[in-house]
C-alpha cells in the first residue's frame, strides 16, 4: 500500500469545512497530492472510508477521482458501504462504466 495512502488513513476521516484545523486540511491536501494513479482495489477500499460531513473545500472529489482509478475496485464492496453522497456517485459512476463498457 502506498505511503500516502497510509497516511491518509492515520489522518481519519476528512474534517468538515468548518474545522478550524487549518494544518489538518492542509497534510491531507499534500498527502493526497503524494498518492500514486491508478489505486489498487485495497487502496481504494481504505479511500472510501476516509469521506467526511461535506465536501472539504473539495477535497472530498480528490478522493472521490482516486477511488474512480482503481479499475478492480468491486461494485459489490461499494454496495456494502454505508450510503453518502461520495459513496452514491461510486456508485453511479461503477454502474455507468458497465453499462457503457468502461
Amino acid at each position: 500500500m502506498q505511503t500516502a495512502i497510509k497516511q491518509l488513513r492515520e489522518l481519519g476521516p476528512l474534517p468538515p469545512e468548518s474545522t478550524e484545523d487549518i494544518a489538518l486540511i492542509q497534510r491531507w491536501q499534500d498527502a493526497l497530492a503524494l498518492v500514486s494513479r491508478p489505486v489498487n482495489a485495497s487502496e481504494a477500499e481504505v479511500l472510501c472510508t476516509l469521506f467526511g460531513s461535506d465536501d472539504c473545500f473539495g477535497l472530498a472529489w480528490s478522493l472521490v477521482h482516486l477511488i474512480e482509478t482503481a479499475t478492480d475496485l468491486s461494485h459489490e464492496y461499494l454496495t456494502q458501504l454505508p450510503p453518502n453522497e461520495w459513496i452514491d456517485q461510486l456508485r453511479v459512476s461503477r454502474e455507468n462504466a458497465k453499462k457503457f463498457g468502461n
